[in-house]
This record gives C-alpha cells, sequence and structure tokens, in this order.
C-alpha cells in the first residue's frame, strides 16, 4: 500500500492489513468461505479478494467493511488485478478470464 502497510491474503479465509514498521495487524477482513488467493487495491484506497470459494468481495478500508461480494467463477479465482479504467480482472482455475466493471 503506498503508506508502508503490507496486505496479505491467507488459507485462513482472512485477508489482513499488517504495519510494517511494528508488524502489528491493523485490520483483519472475513467474508470469504475458503482461501484467498488474489488481491489489489483500487484507486479509491478499497481492497478486492478473489479467492478458493470462486467470489470477488470488495472492501472499503476507510468503513473496515465489506461492500460487494459476488460468485465471479466456478473455481478458485487465481489472478486478479484492477485495470486503468477500474474494471475487475479475474482468472480461474475454470479456465477463462473476465472484466468486471466496478
Amino acid at each position: 500500500m503506498p503508506d508502508g502497510r503490507i496486505i496479505s491474503t491467507s488459507d485462513d479465509k482472512t485477508i489482513k492489513i499488517w504495519d510494517i514498521n511494528t508488524g502489528a495487524i491493523i485490520h483483519q477482513y472475513d467474508g470469504h468461505s475458503d482461501a484467498v488467493y488474489a488481491v489489489d487495491l483500487m484507486k479509491n484506497g478499497n481492497l478486492v479478494t478473489g479467492g478458493r470459494d470462486g467470489y470477488v468481495c470488495v472492501w472499503d478500508t476507510q468503513l473496515d467493511r465489506q461492500i460487494l461480494k459476488f460468485k465471479a467463477h466456478n473455481s478458485f479465482i487465481n489472478a486478479l488485478a484492477i485495470l486503468m479504467d477500474g474494471s475487475i480482472a479475474t482468472g480461474s482455475a475454470d479456465s477463462s478470464i473476465k472484466i468486471w466493471n466496478s
């Protein structure tokens, strides 16, 4: 993240934001039903995640809550990127790539 924090995703179904200087967890987001494999940061500071459950979640980092969740693929999402126009690209083990309007 631009402010010196780092983001991690995990097999424990969580997304965590860490303080790089202290090693402390600043925020933890729970909402996936299986491991989380992919994350990217939107221009407005929101996080977008994808995981083994095939869902994409959008997290408001100012309000510390999930603001959107949708089933994107029938298999796990192993790649995710925010494109220049703000749309979300996802890649999956189902052999598809999809682009979603944000």
